[in-house]
């Protein structure tokens, strides 16, 4: 499942395929994952930077509305509502409510990735746990250097 999102022009895919693994892929997962999490990393630090930008595009907004409505002499709770309702105002909420939902979406892939990068640790762990309980001699190698050799040919991913 791919997961697209838009920030400042630019799009933005969240691939579930980044968060898979299994013993046969394990090493070239593990070597990308760093990779993975250091380019949502950034994505997210300028999704935190859209949000920013927007919400106090939407404060100005709201506070020259407001202002707008005192100066025609306004009370202070019909200029809130004033400035409240106005077009511009909703539709840059809207932003911001975009802006930090997608924030959010980001949030949560990294987290995604931390849990399958310590999941895929754990399962390398495992795995060199068995190797060392099943030892070289039951599977017939001579040493442990072609007992090694072998996990690699297997492993390799290409």
């Amino acid at each position: 499942m791919t997961q697209k999102i838009k920030l400042n022009q630019e799009e933005i895919e969240l691939k579930s395929e980044y968060l898979q693994f299994d013993e046969s892929t394990l090493n070239e997962y593990l070597k990308k994952s760093a990779g993975y999490h250091g380019y949502y990393g950034e994505k997210f630090a300028l999704a935190q930077a859209v949000y920013s930008l927007y919400d106090d595009k939407c404060s100005e907004l709201y506070e020259l509305k407001f202002k707008e409505a005192k100066e025609t002499g306004a009370s202070d709770k019909l200029a809130n509502s004033i400035a409240s309702t106005s077009d511009d105002v909703k539709e840059a909420r809207s932003k911001v409510r975009m802006a930090k939902y997608h924030m959010n979406l980001l949030y949560q892939y990294l987290k995604s990735l931390d849990r399958a990068n310590s999941n895929a640790q754990n399962v390398g762990y495992n795995l060199r746990k068995e190797m060392d309980k099943l030892g070289v001699s039951i599977k017939g190698f001579d040493s442990p250097a072609d007992a090694e050799e072998l996990v690699d040919q297997l492993t390799k991913y290409e």
